[in-house]
């Protein structure tokens, strides 16, 4: 059986605390984060959103969002390694690469990858992915304006990312 998002979500927040009260230099943050479990922890969550995406919108998001943070931010910051869990990451660009296609992707989730397409390079490993492929390019330069994400609480850290977000812009 599935954990919920709000399970997993949880997990995702324990993560999260731990690295933000680490301190010291980089190097000793990052050497404190490899002897923990949160990469682990990390990898497990992932995985639980990439085995509900193909029918859940919200676990699709999530999963996305800490792909691409993953591979935007150092592991100091994400304490995050999903690299290795290859399988799960092309699962999820290929759920993308459906949706896209299909176009059933909703507004928030078109202002979402407009966001994260700024980083193309991050998904030039995904090429045999078109229709992903394809948004990305065409989106690179597209400013997202005023449209913004709502209901943004109890979302884990896609949600707390675009509460800063919409703070800051």
């Amino acid at each position: 059986m599935n954990e919920n998002l709000n399970e997993i979500s949880d997990k995702e927040d324990r993560c999260e605390k731990v690295i933000l009260k680490l301190g010291g230099t980089i190097e000793e943050i990052n050497a404190l984060i490899q002897k923990s479990e949160i990469p682990k922890q990390y990898s497990e969550i992932f995985t639980k959103y990439s085995e509900i995406a193909d029918v859940s919108i919200e676990a699709l998001k999530r999963a996305t969002f800490l792909l691409w943070f993953s591979r935007l931010e150092p592991f100091f910051i994400t304490g995050m390694n999903l690299e290795s869990q290859i399988t799960q990451i092309k699962k999820i660009i290929s759920f993308l690469d459906e949706r896209i296609h299909k176009n059933k992707l909703d507004d928030e989730f078109i202002v979402m990858l407009n966001h994260y397409s700024k980083w193309d390079f991050l998904f030039s490993d995904f090429s045999e992915f078109h229709h992903f492929s394809s948004f990305i390019e065409q989106n690179k330069f597209l400013e997202i304006g005023n449209q913004r994400i709502n209901d943004i609480e109890n979302r884990g850290e896609m949600g707390r990312y675009w509460k800063s977000y919409k703070t800051c812009s």
